[in-house]
């Protein structure tokens, strides 16, 4: 399976800042923002992708002022069963 983050509707590319991972026992995707700023407030949306199809979920972040590590975390549960 292939996962993809978008910020506002751009490829959110990994980096020391935003840090993706995918368990593959639970299905649970993660982004990991490891320092976030009133600029990173916005709709962050994961792509998940594989043979079987795809499924989308997003979230929204406001950030009203500085906080430290913050984890965004979503559970994908597609109507298709896209662990197989």
């Amino acid at each position: 399976m292939q996962v993809t983050w978008f910020r506002n509707g751009r490829l959110l590319e990994e980096n020391p800042d935003f840090r993706t991972f995918y368990d593959r026992k639970t299905g649970e995707v993660i982004l990991h923002i490891v320092e976030v700023f009133p600029q990173d407030t916005g709709e962050y949306m994961a792509v998940a992708a594989n043979k079987y199809g795809k499924a989308v979920t997003i979230g929204h972040l406001q950030v009203d002022g500085e906080f430290w590590g913050l984890l965004l975390s979503r559970y994908l549960k597609p109507s298709l069963n896209l662990m197989s």
